[in-house]
Order: C-alpha cells, then sequence, then structure tokens
C-alpha cells in the first residue's frame, strides 16, 4: 500500500552485468502469495534488470516458482503493472531440466489504469529463449487479468523483442503449459 514512488517490487534484483540465478539439488526457490497494491509507480511483484544478461537455471528435480501473487487496486500514474518482469540487454535465458520446473501459476492483476499489465513480461534488445528438457515443465498457467483499463495492452505473457529471437523449446519428454488464463472485462486500447 504505497503511493507516490517509482517502483514497488516484494523482490528486486538490478545489475549493470550479468544476474545468474542457478537452483539445483533438489532446492526450490518460491516467490508467492504476496500482493502489490495501491501504488503510483510501477507495480512488479518480482524484477530482475541487467544491462547484460539474465541467466535462470533450474536443474536436479528443484523449482523455481511464482504462484498466488496479485497486483492490483491502483496503478494512477499509468506505467506498468507486472507480477514477474526481466528487463534485460542484451538477452534472457531460462533452462530448465532434470526433472525441474518452472512455474508461474495462479497470479492475478486486477483493477488498474496502467500502461501495460502483464502476468510475465520481458524487453530483450537480442533474444529471450526458455529452454524445457528432461522430464522438466515450463507452466503459465490459470493467471487472471480482468476489471482493468490499460491504455495499450494486456497479456498473460508479453516480450518486447528488439531485432532478435525469442525462442521456446521442449524436448525429451518435458513440456510447455499455457493453459486456464483468463483476460476479461479489459478495454485495452491497442491489443
Amino acid at each position: 500500500n504505497n503511493s507516490t514512488v517509482p517502483t514497488v517490487s516484494v523482490v528486486s534484483i538490478s545489475s549493470v552485468d550479468h544476474i545468474t540465478l542457478v537452483v539445483c539439488d533438489g532446492s526450490s526457490i518460491r516467490v508467492n502469495n504476496n500482493s502489490v497494491s495501491a501504488s503510483d509507480g510501477k507495480l512488479q511483484v518480482v524484477l530482475w534488470k541487467s544491462d547484460r544478461l539474465v541467466s535462470l537455471s533450474i536443474s536436479d528435480r528443484s523449482e523455481f516458482e511464482n504462484s498466488g501473487n496479485g497486483a492490483n487496486e491502483r496503478n494512477d500514474d499509468g506505467s506498468l503493472l507486472n507480477v514477474i518482469s526481466f528487463d534485460s540487454s542484451p538477452q534472457l535465458l531460462v533452462a530448465i531440466s532434470l526433472t525441474s520446473s518452472f512455474r508461474l501459476d495462479g497470479n492475478y492483476i486486477t483493477n488498474s489504469v496502467a500502461t501495460t499489465g502483464s502476468v510475465i513480461a520481458g524487453a530483450a534488445a537480442f533474444s529471450v529463449i526458455f529452454t524445457v528438457s528432461g522430464d522438466s515443465s515450463l507452466s503459465f498457467s490459470h493467471n487472471t487479468i480482468k476489471y482493468s483499463n490499460f491504455k495499450e495492452s494486456v497479456a498473460v505473457i508479453a516480450f518486447v523483442d528488439c531485432g532478435g529471437n525469442i525462442s521456446f523449446s521442449s524436448l525429451r519428454g518435458s513440456y510447455i503449459s499455457i493453459a486456464g488464463n483468463r483476460i476479461e472485462d479489459c478495454t485495452a486500447h491497442t491489443s
């Protein structure tokens, strides 16, 4: 319930060089059941920002999970409202392997007048690469965006790629799930 601040985040990691997160050996990182609300700035439950590279590696029966988070109530300056945001230049790499998981499930965005709103959003000058292998999973499911008056666009997944490529790869018995999401009662002006 902060107001008149530039950015509100539950977790914020910023670097002028590389950001590397490694989760392995049956471990887990969970950023679940948080809420950011009633702010006049940018609302981000999780913000990763690097001038060069953001690299997430989840392996060896481990998991990275952002679920049940909410970004809601108000964002009156008309900027950004996301559950998780990657701001990486030039590259975002996410590798999930060896019966591990990356999940963004059951999040919600509601009652906003922000410019854009997404469950997961990223801007990368060259590439965004998700690779899932070894009986692992990548899931963006059962998220909700509703009752919103976004000025530009609204999406469950939104990556802005300026001149490079966006890749989602599922290999060797693994899967990518984008299911059960809802966008309702929104009045985005462009898309």
